[in-house]
């Protein structure tokens, strides 16, 4: 490809939903990561209220920007998570931030994670402002490989205008998945319009970790001949069940192993509320060998030094498993929304690792699970039929959006600037 076109990405700004558990930021900061050093002359500012923002290590030439955090209370239900001044509020001073930074930093590409306007249409006077004033700004809608079940999905969308809004405003839709694992565009019904925009990325390789399986091991106490269990449900932020019950399940699998056999590192999460990790931490001590951290930018460290990962099958979690060939039990979410399960259900017919259904899981049922895991080889690399180059595939699609002869993508005329227009 022509340097040329890797020249028209300069200012990238990234908006990154953030009202649940920190899976999005998490993805969006690997972009960040990935098109910082694909692109060694741009600048990148992310936008995010994810209050565990703050906690990952930015490379050369990304920032961002810390709006006020909400929270999701329900399936599109959203509440303020700090302030004390109402939602709407909260929106509009949000809505202000986003305004003046894509005014003052006037981006040549816009990446929009999850919803076309943002939470509650927070986003709309940005981008109405950028098709106004700069009409030549590519703008990239983000999607994880799977929103949700596809009747309440395609409902929601419709409701929403969604493929309206994709149609007059957005460039490409850049699915971080493979087809054959979900086919957005058939599984939500999208018309013909909209699915010339989608491109699918693949999912995201996990990096390699900051540090040795050896050193992680060592740091924990782990010796030879021990095995190493790491139980993680995300943020933590509705992970209570999961952890109960896993500790429930250690205690089983440890007695069984004879105790020194087996030792467990929690990552209970940074949003378990406080009351939650101070009973986990005392479960911990009571079983022995058990070890509760509640953060760390660097999971792949822990995943790789494990010799079992037991996680709810949140997106960053499943590509972590996947891409450092981990043996896992992974407990989905089912509620609000169905998209882990989903995720996890498909996956284990294709032999990646295993799901338990969490209504109804015992620490029984769970500590089986395990045991049986165990005792499958390590399959010590990732699987061959699953497409992890989900970063360079995205890179692929942003470049050929500036080739003038790319017949997938659909410049933006005036016909459809006015069309932005009125949809915002």
């Amino acid at each position: 490809m022509p340097l040329r076109h890797r020249d028209q990405m300069r200012r990238i700004f990234i908006y990154c939903h953030d009202a649940y558990g920190m899976g999005n930021a998490r993805r969006m900061m690997a972009i960040s990561r990935h098109l910082a050093t694909t692109l060694p002359e741009a600048n990148l500012l992310l936008a995010s209220g994810s209050p565990v923002i703050h906690g990952f290590r930015l490379p050369d030439r990304v920032d961002y920007i810390k709006l006020p955090s909400v929270a999701r209370t329900d399936r599109e239900q959203y509440a303020t998570r700090y302030l004390t001044t109402g939602i709407r509020d909260t929106i509009r001073l949000r809505a202000a931030l986003l305004r003046a930074a894509v005014q003052d930093f006037q981006p040549d590409l816009v990446l929009v994670d999850k919803k076309p306007f943002g939470i509650m249409h927070e986003l709309g006077d940005a981008i109405r402002y950028l098709r106004t004033n700069s009409p030549d700004t590519k703008h990239v809608l983000v999607l994880r490989d799977i929103l949700d079940a596809p009747e309440p999905t395609i409902a929601c969308l419709a409701s929403s205008h969604f493929e309206r809004d994709i149609n007059s405003c957005f460039d490409l839709v850049a699915v971080l998945g493979t087809p054959d694992v979900f086919d957005v565009r058939r599984e939500y019904a999208l018309d013909a319009e909209t699915r010339s925009r989608v491109a699918f990325c693949g999912y995201l390789r996990s990096t390699p970790g900051a540090r040795t399986p050896e050193d992680i091991r060592q740091s924990l106490g782990v010796e030879r001949g021990e095995q190493l269990l790491l139980v993680t449900p995300g943020s933590g932020e509705d992970g209570r069940v999961l952890l109960e019950t896993s500790m429930g399940a250690i205690a089983r699998v440890r007695q069984d192993a004879g105790g020194a056999a087996v030792r467990a590192l929690v990552m209970a999460g940074p949003q378990l509320p406080a009351d939650d990790l101070a009973k986990l931490t005392a479960a911990a001590q009571a079983i022995g060998g058990t070890t509760v951290q509640t953060f760390t930018d660097d999971m792949s460290s822990y995943v790789s030094a494990a010799d079992l990962v037991v996680a709810m099958g949140g997106y960053n979690t499943v590509c972590d498993i996947l891409s450092l060939a981990a043996r896992a039990v992974v407990v989905p979410r089912v509620r609000p929304v169905a998209e882990q399960w989903i995720r996890a259900e498909r996956m284990q017919a294709l032999g990646f690792f295993t799901a338990v259904h969490p209504d109804g899981i015992t620490a029984d049922r769970l500590a089986a699970a395990i045991r049986t895991t165990l005792a499958r080889p390590a399959r010590r690399i990732p699987p061959e039929d699953v497409n992890l180059d989900g970063l360079p595939g995205l890179m692929t699609h942003l470049d050929r959006l500036y080739q003038d002869d790319a017949p997938a993508y659909v410049p933006v005329t005036a016909r459809r600037a006015n069309a932005c227009s009125e949809a915002l």
